[in-house]
């Protein structure tokens, strides 16, 4: 990620204002069943028949739950409280161009089930539930334009990701069922790998999922033109640029306040002169 020193902390409203738009895009659950339910096929009986003096055999088959089953779900929790979020704001990189860096912290609830199954015959079941806490790192440009719509004028943000990751910071299993001993541990293993599997898989391909959902529907990121002005004060540049216009202004002030102190000495001697 980048860490320029340059970079500036966007203001409480604006960070809000991105924060509303992350939420949309990140997935809000996942579901992993990639190992649920496995079948087999086995012989079930024998079918004969007789015809005269010739016996005829047939196998009968049929399929069965089979193997060990396995499968977890997860889901954010109360993202209104606990997805926290930091933005900063990076140097453009080309005219109309805006860049920032994000950092956001959610919590996730894991629910994760195995079943062992023999033939038919399920020997036992085993549940836990889970929560996880991860961390979103990504570095995105917008642009913006200007459209019509039946609401008005409104700005519209296109925003573009250029580098999304994500990485488990914590996991606490908070309830195993009732099984216990090594089964218990063995679950407990399992629950850990499926969301390492998972964060890791979200992570891979978290760039392009967040930039096609944000080219299906880009009307979802407008907002109308008066709330547009803290991304002016909140660019860098723009801001050096002001602050050296500022500046000049200021010396011209100063240029013509010594003017006019001159004016004001040049009006005291006429007075001297022409009073008696």
């Amino acid at each position: 990620m980048n860490r320029d020193p340059v970079r500036t902390p966007l203001d409480p409203q604006a960070t809000q204002a991105i924060r509303a738009m992350v939420l949309m895009l990140l997935p809000q659950q996942f579901e992993d069943d990639d190992d649920w339910g496995a079948e087999k096929r086995i012989q079930s009986g024998l079918d004969v028949d007789v015809d005269g003096l010739r016996i005829e055999t047939r196998r009968r088959w049929k399929t069965v739950n089979h193997g060990s089953w396995k499968r977890a779900s997860g889901r954010l929790v109360e993202p209104d409280r606990n997805f926290q979020i930091r933005v900063w704001v990076l140097p453009s990189k080309q005219p109309g161009e805006r860049r920032y860096e994000l950092e956001a912290n959610a919590r996730i609830r894991v629910t994760g089930q195995q079943r062992q199954w023999n033939t038919g015959v399920m020997l036992w079941s085993v549940s836990a539930d889970a929560t996880a806490d991860v961390q979103l790192k990504s570095e995105f440009s917008t642009t913006q334009q200007i459209v019509e719509t039946d609401r008005g004028a409104r700005l519209r943000f296109v925003p573009t990701v250029d580098r999304a990751t994500v990485r488990l910071l914590r996991l606490h299993v908070s309830r195993v069922s009732h099984i216990k001993g090594t089964v218990a541990e063995e679950f407990g293993r399992w629950i850990d790998d499926v969301v390492k599997r998972q964060v890791a898989r979200q992570g891979d391909r978290l760039t392009d999922r967040i930039n096609q959902r944000i080219q299906k529907k880009p009307e979802r990121f407008e907002i109308p033109l008066g709330l547009g002005a803290w991304i002016s004060e909140q660019d860098p540049k723009a801001n050096d640029q002001t602050q050296g216009s500022d500046g000049q202004t200021q010396g011209s002030d100063g240029q013509t306040q010594g003017s006019d102190g001159q004016a004001q000495g040049s009006d005291d001697q006429a007075q001297g002169t022409t009073d008696p």
